[in-house]
């Protein structure tokens, strides 16, 4: 119940004040007659004094209503039983005297938008008859609190001992503190409150409801089976722990009944995590050695649970580790862990056969058209998303009935949740005072305003809900079985309720994962799977085992709301692909470099298998910085056994002397880099083509040269012996 102190007259026309109820009983406003209309009087001088004085200020007393019992009175002749209870709290530093509660019932409501109005802006009309107090027998100390118990009746007939409820529609309860700052003194308004009594002379058309229990938690795991980075889970499944509190819920409404099919998403990793506790497993929190984890009989008592209770729901499977499918789409990254790694044995032996995969719940609520085709893609037939904003349901002034949460999109039959019921249930499962009432106003009053239509709404916990189990089960049990409703699961939904064109809520990957991680994950799960291609395929399952369940619980919806966790999750998972990326290198040469003889020489180079398994590498050497004159060939695939140290022949081609600085890379097969690149120092004597050229060349001009020289010699030698004779 939320309290206001903006109290315009919006309601005034067709909402006048009918009858006056009291703690010892009820009292109708003389002459009053079932369905007829009241003639509204001024209102008194202490109310509109008192809501011009207090219209910006903060109440004096809070007015919390703790319960309306029945939520839903049965309208007959005959008086019922109605008992409002009320939490009244003094919110100053001084007492308050003479304190008294009046409350009024008003005409009924049969518009939606005026409900949502009334709950998010608590608000009184002018009062028809004058209040029967309740008096408090002593006075409201400061800072204190008190509860106040209105036991009356109700029925269709207008007397002075029953509330009428003569018409079909929602009735608002005003609930108003009078006091006096002093003993004697002058009374005013301090404090005002209100809640709901539906009414329905004619059973409607029932509200047919869907109630979507969540069992997700976020990953307890990063990249070992058994090892856990916290013991947090095991508090969560033991007594008083929130997954004990989930489940209770789900096992106290089926035990007392058993018409409502709850349904129930459920993680599969969470069911593996609590297997492998079960089992035997050990903590390991950063920085520190592990230990054993305390929580394997908690586990194994909240399975047995849950096992016992899954045949009496219906059970949907989220992926493994409930991934961020939007964010994942975007980045185009999938989500499917590989064959034989996927928690689903654990989740069927748990849960049973008729554990499905048919219903996607996204994180947030929304999807982009690729989040869409992907969860169809993966055999999701139905989708349960956010519905957009409906402003002409909210107005309170529009008469446009709120249209039901199922609609089709992308190939997928979706069902749509209302943001604004959403956060009522929200509040309802917590145990907030006056939620209970107001959520089963917003629902009835959809059967107020047209009870020959068989209405549907969607109704989600939170994704890791929280519940106080009493209030949880009372809001479930309520709204699923008033004489205004009735309860249907997800599936009994989608087979029987058609679907209605509506807009659903946009938005997607901008509020998901960090890019940071989904950036690294792009990259792990390519090198991987080159490292995949290199390997036989018994060696790849035996090396890289657990591997797709690690980077999945990396992939987890729940690092929006926890990055650290996503980044711890991602480093761990970078660890061990750079493990294995550098148990394969190349030996740095022994001598520091090579030297070739010959334009055309091989040097050898010696990798390095320090993996379990054999694989397949290439080997490639190329210069340094770009710089011309030495060549490699691309050397064949080679296989190497685990632990293997072999020298790779490198075919080396250079076109001139002098020396030659290059990188040696070892790779798989399709280029992923193993190791590091190692520094070859190459010096070449040989000569290349250009020098062999040259040098001919230089050779030919220099035989010339000399073979002219002679030639004039013996020219001169000619000339002389001419002129000796």
């Amino acid at each position: 119940m939320r309290t206001g102190w903006t109290w315009p007259a919006r309601l005034a026309a067709g909402l006048g004040a009918g009858v006056v109820i009291a703690a010892s009983g009820t009292f109708a406003a003389p002459g009053a007659m079932p369905g007829a209309s009241a003639v509204a009087r001024p209102a008194s001088a202490h109310l509109a004094s008192a809501a011009a004085a207090q219209a910006a200020s903060s109440p004096a007393v809070t007015v919390a209503v703790l319960g309306v019992t029945p939520s839903t009175p049965a309208v007959t002749s005959e008086a019922q039983p109605l008992t409002i209870t009320v939490r009244l709290t003094n919110t100053t530093a001084a007492p308050l005297y003479d304190a008294r509660l009046d409350a009024v019932r008003e005409a009924p409501v049969t518009r939606p938008g005026v409900i949502f109005d009334l709950i998010a802006h608590p608000a009184a009309v002018q009062p028809t008859t004058d209040l029967t107090p309740h008096l408090l027998d002593k006075p409201l100390a400061a800072r204190a609190s008190t509860t106040v118990t209105f036991s009356t009746t109700t029925s269709d007939q207008a007397t002075a001992e029953n509330i009428c409820l003569c018409n079909r529609g929602i009735y608002p309860i005003n609930l108003i503190v009078r006091a006096a700052t002093a003993p004697g003194g002058d009374a005013a308004e301090v404090g005002f409150g209100q809640t709901f009594v539906p009414s329905f002379p004619q059973r409607p058309d029932p509200v047919q409801v869907s109630w979507v229990l969540p069992l997700i938690d976020r990953p307890h795991r990063a990249t070992a089976s058994d090892v856990f980075v916290d013991d947090q889970l095991a508090g969560s499944v033991s007594p008083g722990g929130r997954l004990d509190r989930v489940l209770r819920v789900i096992e106290q409404v089926v035990s007392a009944q058993p018409a409502i099919r709850l349904t129930v998403l459920v993680d599969p990793e969470l069911i593996d995590e609590l297997t492998t506790m079960s089992n035997g497993y050990q903590v390991a929190a950063p920085g520190r050695a592990a230990v054993p984890g305390g929580g394997g009989a908690a586990a194994r008592a909240w399975l047995d649970r849950l096992r016992r209770i899954a045949v009496a729901v219906d059970v949907a499977l989220t992926p493994p580790a409930d991934p961020d499918v939007d964010a994942l789409s975007a980045a185009g990254l999938d989500w499917s862990p590989a064959a034989g790694e996927s928690p689903d044995a654990a989740s069927t032996e748990i849960l049973g056969p008729a554990a499905g995969t048919d219903i996607a719940w996204p994180a947030g609520g929304t999807l982009s058209a690729q989040g869409l085709a992907a969860v169809r893609r993966h055999g999701a037939s139905t989708v349960i998303l956010n519905a957009a904003p409906n402003a002409a349901a909210s107005d309170p002034k529009s008469t446009a009935e709120a249209p039901d949460a199922v609609t089709s999109t992308a190939g997928l039959t979706a069902v749509l949740l209302d943001n604004q019921l959403q956060g009522l249930a929200a509040r309802a499962l917590s145990g907030a005072s006056g939620a209970l009432p107001e959520l089963v106003a917003a629902l009835a009053v959809r059967a107020a305003q047209d009870p020959e239509r068989r209405h549907y709404v969607a109704l989600a916990a939170d994704r890791y809900v929280n519940p106080q189990p009493a209030a949880a089960v009372r809001t479930i049990i309520t709204t699923s079985t008033a004489s205004w409703s009735t309860p249907l699961s997800i599936r009994q939904a989608v087979a029987t309720v058609a679907p209605v064109a509506q807009p659903i809520a946009s938005g997607g990957a901008s509020t998901g994962l960090p890019v940071s991680l989904t950036s690294s994950l792009v990259a792990q799960l390519s090198f991987v799977d080159s490292l995949r291609a290199a390997l036989a395929p018994a060696d790849a399952d035996k090396l890289l085992h657990g591997f797709a369940a690690a980077a999945q619980r990396c992939e987890s919806s729940a690092w929006r709301a926890e990055p650290a966790g996503g980044a711890r999750c991602g480093a761990e998972l970078q660890t061990l692909t750079d493990g294995w990326r550098h148990a394969v290198w190349i030996e740095p040469p022994a001598s520091g470099g090579y030297t070739l003889a010959s334009s055309d020489a091989p040097l050898y180079l010696t990798v390095v298998n320090e993996l379990p398994v054999a694989v397949t590498v290439r080997v490639s050497l190329s210069p340094r910085g770009g710089i011309a004159g030495l060549r490699a060939d691309p050397t064949p695939k080679t296989r190497l056994a685990a632990g293997q140290r072999l020298p790779l022949r490198v075919s080396v081609h250079v076109t001139r002397t002098g020396h030659f600085s290059a990188l040696a890379q070892v790779s798989t097969p399709d280029g992923a880099t193993l190791g590091e690149p190692v520094t070859v120092n190459v010096r070449s004597t040989a000569l290349g083509t250009v020098g062999l050229v040259i040098t001919v060349a230089a050779g030919v001009v220099l035989a010339a040269a000399m073979a002219r020289r002679l030639l004039r010699r013996l020219r001169a030698r000619r000339a002389m012996k001419s002129a000796a004779r």
